[in-house]
């Protein structure tokens, strides 16, 4: 019922990558659109994320669609992984557990502030890409919750062990000193 009501959706092909012992992720989206922008006012995106590349880091001001390129990607590989098609020209994909820190909240009832509330989701993230399952993350402004100087020196802190245990995923932030990374780990 959900490819008959978006006739203008495509089916995605789904990729099994895990010939020569382990699963090695890729996916490609040509045109993306938020599905639930779609067809206007969303403006199609193109991300490509190969088997070597592990982050893609996306900076930019406030509200130049950092975030909702993240939720276009994330939206559209829940769709392909459930079997429904996708707002885009075409989409590859292998199968991944999708875990994301986008929107976290602070509580008086659990006494957690905002940032130990978004360490402690960073943490359990963590400790899901070390599992070595193969799972994709989604972070959104990490550690806006903190100063800038902290901010940034976690943030490049994490980069640099996500890489370092092979995760995959996007990572939108203000923080434009982060692409230094970049140019230190060029292949990943």
């Amino acid at each position: 019922i959900f490819n008959f009501n978006h006739p203008d959706y495509v089916r995605p092909e789904i990729v099994d990558n895990t010939s020569g012992g382990g699963q090695r992720f890729t996916m490609d989206i040509t045109a993306g659109r938020h599905p639930l922008l779609f067809p206007e006012p969303s403006i199609p995106n193109d991300l490509h994320q190969g088997v070597d590349l592990n982050l893609y880091l996306i900076t930019g001001a406030n509200m130049a669609g950092k975030s909702t390129f993240l939720r276009m990607v994330g939206l559209n590989m829940v769709l392909a992984m459930s079997g429904a098609n996708v707002a885009a020209t075409s989409m590859r994909l292998t199968p991944v557990a999708l875990y994301t820190s986008m929107r976290t909240n602070d509580s008086l009832f659990t006494h957690t502030s905002f940032f130990y509330a978004e360490l402690k989701k960073l943490s359990w993230i963590m400790d899901q890409i070390k599992s070595g399952k193969p799972v994709y993350i989604m972070l959104d402004e990490i550690l806006k919750g903190t100063n800038s100087r902290d901010q940034h020196l976690g943030s490049a802190a994490l980069i640099k062990n996500i890489i370092r245990y092979n995760g995959r995923g996007l990572i939108a932030t203000h923080d434009i000193e982060l692409t230094e990374l970049a140019g230190r780990y060029a292949e990943q």
